[in-house]
C-alpha cells in the first residue's frame, strides 16, 4: 500500500522534512531513517506493508560516526547499519563532500560533520591528497574541485 498524503524529503545534511517542515520528533526521524530503501526511480520509506516515496537531495544515507579499528574504518550509518570500508571507499569534492562508497559500493553515504572530522584528524594531507594507513590498509583520496 502506498502512501501520499504528504511529501517527504531528506536533504543534503540528514534533514527529513515532511511537506518542507523539519521533523523534529526524535523516534520518528529514526525509524524514517532506518527505512529508507532504494527503488527502481529513486527511494522510498517502508514500514510494515506501508511505503512512501521520498525525495533524497543528495544521499539517502549517512555517517554519523567512524571508528578506527585494526580491520579498517568502521562506519556507522543513520539506518542503523555498519560496516568496514573498502580502501578505495572514500570520494571526496567540491565544498568538502566527503562521501563513502557503502554496501560494496551500491550505494553512497555523506559524512555527517562530527563523523567527517573525527576521520580527517585521524589522517594526514599531503599535496593534494588525505591518507590513513591502518595495520596493512592504506585509505586515501584526492581532493577534487568539480562536482562528483
Amino acid at each position: 500500500m502506498r502512501l501520499d498524503y504528504e511529501i517527504l524529503s531528506l536533504d543534503r545534511n540528514g534533514v527529513l522534512r515532511s511537506d518542507g517542515d523539519e521533523i523534529t520528533h526524535q523516534r520518528t526521524i529514526e525509524t524514517y531513517l532506518k527505512s529508507i530503501y532504494r527503488t527502481q526511480d529513486g527511494y522510498e520509506i517502508r514500514i510494515g506493508h506501508e511505503s512512501r516515496p521520498i525525495q533524497v537531495e543528495d544521499t539517502a544515507y549517512f555517517v554519523r560516526q567512524v571508528e578506527l579499528t585494526p580491520s579498517g574504518i568502521q562506519v556507522y550509518l543513520t539506518n542503523g547499519y555498519q560496516e568496514i570500508l573498502l580502501p578505495d571507499a572514500l570520494e571526496y569534492g567540491p565544498a568538502g563532500r566527503l562521501v563513502a562508497l557503502i554496501q560494496n559500493g551500491q550505494d553512497r553515504a555523506r559524512f555527517l560533520h562530527a563523523a567527517y572530522h573525527e576521520l580527517l584528524k585521524a589522517g594526514e594531507l599531503t599535496q593534494d591528497r588525505w591518507q590513513l594507513k591502518l595495520q596493512n590498509i592504506q585509505y586515501g583520496f584526492s581532493i577534487r574541485t568539480e562536482a562528483l
